[in-house]
């Protein structure tokens, strides 16, 4: 992908700010361009300060800062993380618009950004889709190109299963044997583009919609690349509340031989009661998740992954300051087969596309261990809003369905706690435009991050550790700026 260069990375969008700052009406495009509506210029700008504690540090195999070599153990680290992006929506009719956007990204490429790293400034397209409404038929609307097509039936803004825009690879997640300390959170951290097209119909209370994704992953032949295939339905039950009903039918191919990962699941959001949320979605995946050689044969792979996401939420209003309480699990599926012996043909680990975020040690992408596969997750959580300050705080107790297995030069242990953990976070909305924020998150009795420093065996293949702990911990100061 083709970046401009990280010294231009701020310049461009700062000038990009100017340019919409100056506008009193919408941009216009040239006179021979007369079917151009209008420009709507938009942008971001984050910028935050984060601690990571040497257990994080280790598992996510950054280099100490000494002589940029692993010493014998991980130390803490700061550094600067954000995001830098300017986007367009080009309304050209009433039916016809596009989305283009540029800008940088928090982890990209395998691995996370950061800035004053070469090359961690880069800009890259980030958007790019045409959406048509009424398209051959006043109810179909049609999107073309890195499209932002989810699947919410909980309506949270946190799938369990598809969220490709927000995710990284699910091959991330294809393995027949145990987890290992090489492979908890090994590689393909990315934000993917899934391109391809995904044709909306609506009627009344049914939503329907038909998603043809051929790239979510390029990777040149046709064999190589990693494609979602999806029929999804909405039914509205009560457009009042919002409460509604979804399921869902997909196959994800590729890469690699005869790979076709079959998903059936749904959901539900359900505001029957004054102030209650209820929600909840399971699914079920069946068919071939690759193939493997043993004893010489090939052997064709079952996928044979679950995953459940359950929830509720009370809002207590006391004028205008809401309070929100709320309890949720989070369960994957995964595979116990011995990772040295095993000769078994299933991958019981859940394949998918998820965007659970809830607790930023274990579960962010941006912060932490990005574990999302093999856990079940008990979460208590409450936000409390007093004029511009939000405070909102978690704790989660994580624990893996299947041992992590760590094979070191030290012996083997296997470990299921993940641990417990508590998150606050402070926001000043200072303006609908900028926020000022702290996060806190202590990670405590994580049994797996200690067994795997002590095992002689490094986490994502990077060094091991010989200073052990089974607690973390990250903080971040920062700031959001948009225009």
């Amino acid at each position: 992908m083709k970046r401009f260069s990280a010294v231009m990375a701020p310049a461009f969008v700062l000038a990009l700010a100017l340019s919409a700052a100056a506008q009193e009406k919408p941009v216009t495009t040239t006179k021979d361009m007369d079917k151009t509506v209008k420009v709507t210029v938009t942008g971001e700008i984050q910028m935050d300060y984060v601690y990571r504690s040497a257990e994080l540090t280790y598992f996510i195999g950054r280099t100490p800062p000494v002589g940029g070599v692993f010493a014998d153990d991980s130390d803490g680290e700061t550094t600067f993380e954000g995001v830098l992006r300017a986007g367009f929506t080009i309304d050209l009719t009433d039916k016809i618009s596009g989305v283009l956007e540029f800008g940088t990204k928090r982890v990209d490429a395998g691995a996370r950004t950061y800035f004053g790293e070469l090359g961690a400034d880069g800009i890259v397209l980030r958007e790019a889709r045409v959406n048509i409404s009424e398209f051959l038929n006043p109810k179909f609307n049609l999107e073309l190109g890195i499209c932002s097509w989810m699947f919410d039936p909980a309506g949270q803004g946190s799938p369990a299963a598809f969220a490709p825009g927000f995710s990284s690879s699910a091959t991330k997640n294809v393995s027949r044997v145990a987890q290992t300390a090489a492979s908890v959170n090994g590689n393909l951290l990315d934000e993917i583009d899934p391109v391809g097209a995904v044709g909306t119909f609506r009627s009344g209370l049914m939503q329907l919609d038909v998603v043809l994704l051929p790239a979510i992953i390029e990777g040149s032949s046709t064999g190589n690349d990693e494609a979602l295939y999806a029929v999804d339905f909405f039914y509205t039950l009560d457009e009042k509340s919002g409460s509604r009903v979804g399921g869902i039918l997909a196959v994800g191919t590729g890469p690699g031989t005869n790979t076709s990962i079959f998903t059936l699941g749904g959901g539900i959001t359900w505001k029957g009661i004054p102030n209650l949320d209820l929600y909840g979605e399971v699914y079920v995946q069946f068919g071939n998740a690759g193939q493997v050689v043993i004893a010489g044969l090939d052997e064709n792979l079952d996928a044979k992954g679950r995953a459940l996401q359950i929830g509720a939420a009370y809002t207590l209003q006391a004028g205008n300051n809401p309070v929100v309480l709320g309890a949720k699990i989070t369960y994957f599926s995964g595979d116990g087969d011995d990772a040295v012996t095993s000769a078994d043909t299933s991958v019981d680990a859940f394949v998918g596309y998820e965007n659970i975020n809830d607790l930023a040690i274990l579960e962010d992408m941006w912060w932490g261990l990005d574990i999302d596969t093999n856990y079940t997750a008990f979460k208590i959580h409450g936000k409390i809003s007093i004029d511009a300050f939000d405070l909102s705080a978690i704790l989660g107790i994580v624990q893996a369905n299947e041992d992590v297995e760590n094979l070191g030069t030290t012996g083997t242990s296997d470990e299921s706690a993940w641990g417990q953990e508590f998150d606050l976070k402070a926001t000043w909305n200072i303006n609908k435009q900028f926020d000022l924020h702290v996060l806190l998150a202590m990670l405590l009795g994580s049994d797996i991050i200690e067994s795997t420093m002590d095992s002689g065996v490094a986490a994502a293949g990077k060094p091991a550790s010989g200073d052990s702990g089974n607690s973390a911990l990250l903080y971040a100061i920062g700031f959001d700026l948009k225009f």
